[in-house]
């Protein structure tokens, strides 16, 4: 079998099988966390924006071997090679292979963002400018955490704020500590679920580093 219709069967399978099934459970991540923010998070992963660009590229390429097989007769057997009939299948296939490892890479992605564990651990090293979104997103795990009692969830989410707090403090020096608008509402929003749901040690894990850190 050519090399351009294993592509495009692969495309096919891609485009008309799992990426509905993907991008269903990117969107029940909304479900999961009671939360828009951690889908908002995920579309902004690079996994997602790569798999949708080349996804567009293998689909334009396509297209493009679609229209020349249509219109242009495959150059003889005789020519030398080369020829854009030939160019048009190495980038049709590059495109294919590049495809085929962000469509792991995605996959992976998705299984991460499904354990809380594991995204809180990556939100805690990640280097991304976006502070403010990843503060929201480990505001909503610290809650999802709360709600379903995981203690060691909260424990984890419960340093790494405590440790902001007091980064926040030691910056300040000698003047008044003001904290960033996002920190308030974080312990205003803990306070008020807490007092919402039956107290515990989950409870007093969450509350325990706003009253020392906040």
């Amino acid at each position: 079998m050519p090399i351009n219709d294993t592509c495009i069967y692969f495309v096919i399978a891609i485009f008309g099988l799992a990426y509905p099934i993907l991008l269903t459970a990117v969107t029940r991540l909304d479900e999961k966390y009671k939360s828009a923010t951690i889908v908002r998070l995920f579309r902004r992963r690079w996994e997602f924006q790569a798999f949708q660009i080349l996804l567009i590229s293998v689909l334009v390429c396509v297209a493009i071997q679609i229209i020349w097989i249509i219109h242009f007769k495959p150059f003889p057997a005789e020519k030398p090679k080369f020829y854009f009939y030939d160019w048009s299948e190495m980038i049709l296939s590059s495109v294919c292979g590049l495809l085929i490892i962000a469509f792991f890479f995605f996959i992976h992605r998705i299984v991460e963002f499904y354990d809380p564990g594991s995204l809180v651990s990556t939100l805690r090293r990640s280097k991304s400018v976006d502070h403010e979104l990843n503060f929201k997103a480990l505001t909503v795990l610290l809650f999802f955490g709360i709600q379903i009692n995981d203690d060691e969830l909260v424990a984890t989410l419960r340093a790494h704020f405590g440790k902001l707090f007091i980064d926040v403090r030691n910056k300040a020096g000698g003047e008044p500590v003001k904290y960033p608008g996002g920190y308030y509402e974080m312990v205003y929003d803990t306070i008020f679920l807490v007092t919402k749901l039956t107290t515990g040690r989950c409870a007093t894990l969450a509350l325990r580093p706003l009253v020392a850190g906040g």
